[in-house]
């Protein structure tokens, strides 16, 4: 399937929802989650954190079960950091919707 808009729109139209609340870590199931995961999968998506920078495609991998403010990964310099504060310290920007569940992209 292929449809345009934004990520958020098409995973609430997919569940059924209206309301961005239900993508948070929170309220998503692990049963939506999982049902999202399938459909969201292999998806891929063009993004960019600013006007100014080029936008890039990515394919989705995996719909994750946690938050922006929770997820965390290690930095090339060994150092772990959350993908919540990567995204303020690289953009000067806080993530817009920090308690979404994220998107693992290739």
């Amino acid at each position: 399937m292929y449809k345009t808009g934004a990520l958020i729109d098409v995973a609430l139209e997919y569940l059924g929802q209206t309301e961005v609340d239900a993508l948070d870590e929170r309220n998503l199931s692990d049963s939506d989650r999982m049902a999202l995961n399938q459909f969201l999968r292999g998806v891929r998506v063009y993004y960019s954190t600013s006007p100014l920078v080029p936008a890039v495609t990515r394919t989705i991998r995996q719909v994750l079960g946690t938050s922006a403010d929770r997820t965390m990964f290690r930095l090339r310099d060994g150092s772990s950091t959350t993908v919540g504060a990567y995204f303020t310290e690289t953009t000067g920007k806080p993530v817009p919707f920090p308690r979404l569940v994220c998107i693992q992209v290739l």
